[in-house]
């Protein structure tokens, strides 16, 4: 995993050996449907991508995806196992997230990378969904309880993606799933306008009086842009820049008509 907690793919001078993962019960069938049934407590997909021609790395990659949408759609947060032999210290990281599909593009890329430096890559069932409206969900979100030394798949557990992805719809009126690689805040209407006439056929808000609306100039593997009106406020860009964290974009720019200090964003710069 690379220092920015993204699924790192660099790889390092294996040793002369190569180390094996344990998994338990895994089940690889490559005729598998497209919409599994899940069991708990079994590895339903995996790929072994060090033996894997490279010209099958793409449909296997794909595949994987697919899985982890299944989980997704039977109530379960997916758990995605990689196994580096090539890491010495961490030859397997685990993990859970939530939404898969409005981070598909991220997850191919960096499946790819792995895949690449041939990885053994596993997607299974996890846990049942937390719904957003239980009382425990504040525990779960709780990040300071996170262990900030451990190498993690994920920068943000499960809960924490499904509540940012549930707030982006409620503040901006648009899916995640709309939402593209780079992306564009603003304060200033004219500059809202001034994209839409540039890039018409944008898609944007389900409805009016959304407080920080968005549009989306959308291209295939999410490389157009999108452009949200924070409004007003430091405030409304800490709330915007946290949640949309989890989609992991490549770029946020922040184009506004103010100079000053706002609260800290992630990858984020402020231009005048």
């Amino acid at each position: 995993m690379g220092a920015d907690g993204g699924i790192a793919a660099t790889r390092s001078n294996p040793p002369a050996a190569r180390q094996t993962a344990v998994y338990r019960n895994v089940r690889f069938d490559r005729t598998e449907p497209a919409s599994p049934p899940w069991h708990d407590d079994v590895v339903t997909l995996s790929a072994d991508f060090s033996t894997t021609p490279d010209r099958q790395h793409g449909a296997e990659i794909q595949r994987l995806c697919d899985a982890m949408e299944a989980a997704d759609q039977a109530g379960r947060y997916p758990q995605l196992t990689v196994e580096r032999p090539w890491s010495v210290h961490n030859p397997v990281l685990e993990g859970e997230f939530a939404s898969p599909k409005a981070i598909r593009w991220y997850l191919e890329r960096e499946l790819s990378r792995l895949a690449a430096s041939g990885a053994r890559i596993s997607v299974g069932p996890g846990r049942e969904a937390l719904d957003l409206r239980d009382p425990s969900l504040a525990s779960a979100v709780d990040e300071t309880r996170w262990d900030l030394r451990r190498k993690k798949l994920f920068l943000f557990a499960p809960e924490r993606m499904a509540l940012s992805i549930d707030r982006l719809q409620h503040y901006t009126g648009t899916p995640a799933e709309s939402f593209q690689r780079y992306v564009l805040l603003t304060n200033y209407s004219w500059y809202v306008e001034e994209f839409r006439a540039t890039l018409p056929g944008c898609s944007g808000p389900d409805s009016d009086g959304r407080q920080m609306p968005a549009w989306h100039h959308m291209l295939p593997g999410r490389s157009g842009v999108t452009m949200v009106n924070i409004g007003v406020g430091p405030s409304n860009a800490k709330t915007i820049t946290d949640h949309l964290a989890v989609l992991r974009p490549d770029l946020m720019l922040a184009y506004l008509v103010w100079i000053g200090v706002i609260a800290t964003g992630r990858w984020i710069a402020y231009v005048q």
